[in-house]
């Protein structure tokens, strides 16, 4: 795991070669594997995620290795979140296999054989688009959902225990996945999650810099839209739906806690107070487009969400109801003159723009 990565020979210590054959440190347990690697039989050494690896275990394999020449197997990411510590990975021959995606059919091979028994159409697909093809998560969904009794054998084949085959065991592995995000990262990850796609052409609330570093940790897929733009969502589609459950559970805290503009929506925000004066301004009696309309800050702020989130996403993250969001989005269209959400958000978010004049003079819708 990445957050034992500085755990002295945290790599071994599920082997307990150090317990059972009375062996420490680098030399007295690289002894010992070198032991079990020189019995007979056809031996090899396996390591699951070696960029994750502390640099006691990277060293005891590199001693034992060498000492019994024998085969060395090694799984790494596609994007190592950190170069491995102490040795690289040219110490060792290697030939490169990078593994692609399972496809239906692999899925729902590797399911019967995990299994025991074939697994019904309905839990291969859903495993199938829960992994995003990932042959671990694959495992890992499979292994866990029979655990927690999400899957029961029934005439010979597995059935789905219940609507879905989320439970705890999986909390820890996505967990992992997500282990590490700054916490930027992570609202922009639960953002996106909860939009289900996020235009990389909207950037108010997450910016460029964010969106990179979540695609370079593999949690996000670029494709393009039926009309050309760029979307963003999250993968594998488990992490997503981990998240939206997540927000699910996180009604009852605090608006602060649950969501806190980046600085780009903070900026769009404070230059929006400079032309239009946000401050509330109760009983003010104005008619529709005269120069005493202006915007409040809340109001502000929820015209800029609206144009990626629904009125019941916007009052989860704010802590108001979904009546609260309806009638703000409904007074800043009167004030700006906008009739869509898509209209109001333009216009509020080029008001905002540096260099732009006093937003009765923008083009609407």
């Amino acid at each position: 795991m990445r957050s034992l990565k500085g755990v002295p020979f945290a790599g071994l210590h599920s082997l307990e070669l150090g317990h059972r054959n009375r062996g420490s440190g680098i030399v007295g347990l690289s002894d010992v594997l070198s032991g079990l690697l020189a019995k007979q039989g056809p031996r090899f050494i396996l390591v699951d995620d070696i960029e994750n690896l502390d640099s006691e275990t990277l060293a005891v394999i590199d001693v034992a290795q060498k000492r019994t020449q024998r085969p060395l197997i090694v799984t790494m990411s596609d994007s190592p979140s950190g170069s491995t510590p102490l040795l690289g990975l040219d110490c060792w021959p290697a030939v490169t296999v990078p593994l692609q995606p399972l496809g239906y059919v692999q899925v729902e091979a590797v399911s019967a054989e995990i299994l025991g028994a074939p697994a019904d159409d309905d839990v291969v697909a859903r495993v199938f688009s829960w992994s995003g093809g990932n042959p671990r998560l694959v495992a890992r969904i499979l292994e866990s959902a029979v655990v927690s009794e999400r899957l029961v054998l029934r005439g010979g084949s597995w059935h789905i225990n219940g609507r879905t085959l989320m439970n705890v065991h999986l909390h820890g592995t996505v967990e992992g996945l997500l282990y590490g995000l700054e916490r930027d990262e992570r609202t922009a990850l639960r953002t996106i999650a909860i939009t289900g796609f996020w235009r990389l052409d909207h950037r108010t609330t997450i910016g460029a810099d964010v969106l990179g570093r979540l695609e370079h940790r593999g949690l996000l897929a670029v494709v393009a839209g039926a009309d050309g733009v760029l979307a963003a969502s999250v993968v594998p589609p488990l992490i997503a739906d981990y998240l939206r459950n997540q927000v699910r559970g996180l009604r009852e805290r605090s608006p602060a806690d649950d969501f806190r503009p980046v600085p780009a929506t903070e900026a769009a925000i404070k230059e929006l107070s400079k032309r239009y004066g946000l401050e509330d301004q109760p009983g003010a009696a104005v008619t529709p487009g005269s120069a005493g309309q202006r915007l409040t800050k809340r109001e502000a702020e929820v015209a800029l969400l609206a144009g990626n989130l629904d009125n019941r996403e916007i009052a989860s993250r704010l802590g108001v109801s979904i009546r609260t969001v309806e009638s703000h989005l409904a007074n800043a269209r009167r004030k700006t003159r906008t009739q869509t959400r898509k209209g109001l958000f333009h216009h509020v978010h080029r008001a905002a723009e540096p260099g732009r004049p006093e937003a009765p003079g923008l083009p609407r819708d």
